[in-house]
């Protein structure tokens, strides 16, 4: 959608996400609907020389919009990265077709939420991008281990265990050798599952889901991989610098670090 125009595109695969694929009948009633100016690229609009196309945005969330003279589409959900870039799912009204209050019903149960941004973060965890590897049985998995606190600070927050045979099933699927953790979305949890075999020696859990991982009641049992972790490259940025400071590595060895960086560019440039 442009300031003055609704570009239709011809249906094409989108990257799946839990909703999708638990619908996967009713997938021509979605439609992705991205914000962009006349030139499609992303806008940003603010201050009182955009309030009126504020204001026709507005409306085009709360009222939806109708292709043709009878098919109205009505605002759906969105994931984080989704807000992000401006874009959101839109739900067509269409007989003998699903409705919202459906669709959410089967995500999980989000009446103990009142604040109505935090609701429709909670709803975003199953319109995340992800692919499904496992169905897991209730008594697999564990969904109120503690957390790790300490000082009034949480240690664990976001980061549950999962035993290695599933991870090697996971890594499998992945083509992967070894994976030693996932960031996951699981029934109404998310965050990271690293691989452990401590915690499971006595345990008949397959998957240890911390307290602060659980963001809202679900039946849906279904392990879904946003990603996987994989090498990549490190930075000496101000975050890392400061934390190791403070751990207690002295400030002159990063100056002498900088030094180096310096002497070999100018190496570079010759």
């Amino acid at each position: 959608m442009t300031p003055s125009l609704f570009h239709f595109t011809v249906a094409r695969e989108e990257e799946s996400n839990k909703v999708l694929r638990q619908y996967k009948d009713w997938q021509t009633q979605f439609i992705r609907l991205s914000f962009v100016t006349e030139q499609l690229d992303k806008g940003y609009y603010f201050g009182d020389r955009d309030r009126l196309l504020l204001g026709y945005i507005h409306s085009i969330l709360k009222n939806g919009f109708y292709v043709g003279r009878s098919l109205k589409n009505e605002f759906l959900s969105y994931s984080n990265s989704q807000l992000k870039n401006h874009t959101c799912w839109y739900l067509s009204k269409v007989p003998n077709g699903i409705d919202e209050a459906q669709i959410i019903q089967s995500m999980g149960d989000f009446s103990q939420e009142k604040n109505v941004l935090k609701r429709y973060a909670r709803r975003g965890q199953c319109f995340s991008t992800t692919k499904k590897v496992l169905d897991l049985r209730k008594e697999l998995v564990c969904q109120d281990y503690p957390d790790i606190e300490r000082n009034g600070h949480v240690f664990s927050d976001g980061c549950g265990l999962i035993h290695p045979d599933r991870a090697q099933d996971i890594a499998r699927i992945f083509k992967f050798t070894n994976i030693s953790a996932f960031q996951i979305r699981l029934g109404g949890a998310k965050g990271v599952l690293a691989v452990s075999k401590e915690q499971f020696e006595n345990n008949q859990s397959q998957v240890i889901l911390r307290k602060s991982q659980v963001k809202f009641p679900s039946d849906n049992l279904t392990l879904d991989i946003v990603r996987c972790a994989t090498f990549s490259q490190g930075f000496l940025n101000r975050q890392i610098i400061t934390l190791l400071h403070c751990l207690g590595v002295p400030i002159d060895y990063f100056l002498r670090k900088q030094q180096r960086a310096k002497q070999y560019i100018s190496l570079e440039s010759i």
